[in-house]
């Protein structure tokens, strides 16, 4: 899962392995992590402290087409490079 995005201690990843329906990212924080939808940034599953969520969910909103566009080219293979 290679790391796209890294600011203040989350660790923003994109599963390439397999192509999931709702476009989402994984975010890990120390021993926490979550994956949310890019596109309402809704939780999907796991947890983050509400103050890491509520910043990993504005990072998401500020970078929502470059994100879109990043995990559209991890799910053809492609390497979707660093945000």
């Amino acid at each position: 899962m290679p790391e796209i995005y890294r600011y203040m201690g989350l660790s923003f990843r994109i599963y390439v392995l397999e192509q999931h329906s709702i476009p989402h990212v994984h975010i890990y924080y120390g021993e926490y992590k979550v994956s949310i939808s890019i596109a309402t940034q809704r939780v999907l599953a796991g947890y983050l402290p509400t103050g890491k969520r509520k910043l990993a969910e504005t990072l998401i909103a500020q970078h929502r087409p470059q994100l879109l566009s990043m995990y559209e080219q991890a799910c053809r293979g492609i390497n979707p490079g660093k945000l």
